[in-house]
């Protein structure tokens, strides 16, 4: 902070020091001994002290002589800004209403932070508001005067017997709606019980068709009538509850009874009753099923076999037609058996032709001849 020079009156001449004390201390806070202050030339008795510390707040200024004898003292308030307030009572320093207001301090004036009460602004815009609300929302809330009055006008023909509760005591239907015209009309205006109703009985209106005493008679004949009779219903329903209940449950409870004796019997049964035919004129196939490779196997124990240097037959059960055969070859004392061929005559090729027998791989067959 720069220099707070202190002024105050004393009288002419006198060589004076002026000592700050903070309130309630005895402890100086400028310069020990204080400071020296200069009258003014051409003001005697207008003394200043140049005050050189950052002191603020409110202080006891005492001016004493050079010999330290007191010649008066009063107290300053110190603010931040350099400015100086003297006062001549301990009590008004303390004081921040007018006519001695400290800004922004409980008590004190109200400051703009912006800069400063824009009292111009301020009037500019009392008056828009004022605009607003004389011209625009006055309007509206007449508006909503006269709605709220309409609201009224029907609500205050409610009677309430008990607190909050609409009494619902209707007496007439009536509006501009086609939904309430159309029931108002079906009644005849005296009231609104069963009697009062103009809407009629089914049996007075035609436009229910087949609902009128004749439709009815066609159809609801005496023998159809019978047949919703106690006596039938329960029959009837007897039934069928014996056919659900007996009859169809049974079949199906039948079906969802496999037992693994059942199972175990229908594989005996496929294994000691069932039989199977033997393989016929035919060659063992590449791919065969369990039945045929026992078929073969069985086949091959059974039936009769003949053998000479060339061929291996397999006779079928006359024992004289060739079902299968192989050829036979003896080379360095090894018998090599070539793969089951068909037994029969192969007539399809004429006589010269050259076969490959693609099952013996690499075995080239003579010209096909009758076996």
């Amino acid at each position: 902070m720069a220099s707070t020079p202190i002024h105050f009156f004393a009288p002419k001449g006198l060589t004076l020091k002026l000592e700050l004390y903070p309130l309630g201390s005895d402890t100086i806070a400028n310069t020990a001994g204080g400071d020296t202050c200069t009258e003014a030339s051409n003001a005697h008795g207008s003394y200043t002290a140049p005050v050189t510390e950052a002191i603020t707040g409110i202080h006891r200024a005492v001016v004493v002589d050079g010999s330290d004898n007191l010649i008066g003292n009063f107290f300053v308030k110190i603010v931040a800004d350099d400015t100086t307030t003297y006062y001549c009572d301990e009590s008004l320093a303390a004081v921040k209403a007018l006519p001695n207001a400290e800004p922004d301090a409980a008590g004190g004036l109200p400051i703009s932070d912006a800069g400063g009460l824009d009292l111009d602004q301020i009037g500019s815009d009392t008056a828009a508001i004022l605009v607003d609300t004389g011209t625009t929302l006055d309007g509206k809330i007449d508006t909503l005067d006269t709605v709220a009055d309409a609201i009224k006008a029907v609500t205050d023909q409610f009677v309430f017997t008990v607190a909050n509760q609409v009494d619902a005591n209707a007496v007439a239907i009536s509006g501009d709606g086609p939904a309430a015209d159309n029931l108002e009309s079906d009644y005849d205006g005296t009231g609104y019980n069963k009697s009062n109703s103009t809407i009629g009985t089914t049996t007075a209106n035609t436009d229910m068709r087949g609902t009128d005493s004749a439709a009815l008679a066609s159809v609801c004949t005496e023998a159809r009538l019978s047949e919703l009779d106690a006596a039938n219903l329960p029959a009837d329903i007897d039934a069928i509850l014996e056919d659900s209940g007996t009859t169809i449950p049974g079949l199906i409870a039948a079906l969802n009874d496999l037992s693994a004796s059942d199972v175990n019997a229908e594989v005996v049964d496929v294994l000691t009753v069932d039989t199977q035919s033997l393989p016929g004129q035919e060659a063992p196939p590449l791919s065969p099923t369990f039945v045929q490779m026992a078929a073969w196997l069985y086949k091959g124990m059974r039936n009769a076999k003949t053998q000479d240097a060339s061929t291996w037959k397999l006779m079928a059960d006359d024992g004289s037609t060739v079902d299968a055969k192989s050829t036979v070859s003896d080379a360095a004392g090894v018998t090599t058996f070539g793969r089951l061929k068909p037994g029969h005559e192969c007539s399809r090729y004429p006589p010269g032709a050259v076969i490959r027998d693609h099952d013996a791989v690499g075995d080239a067959l003579a010209s096909v001849a009758t076996v």
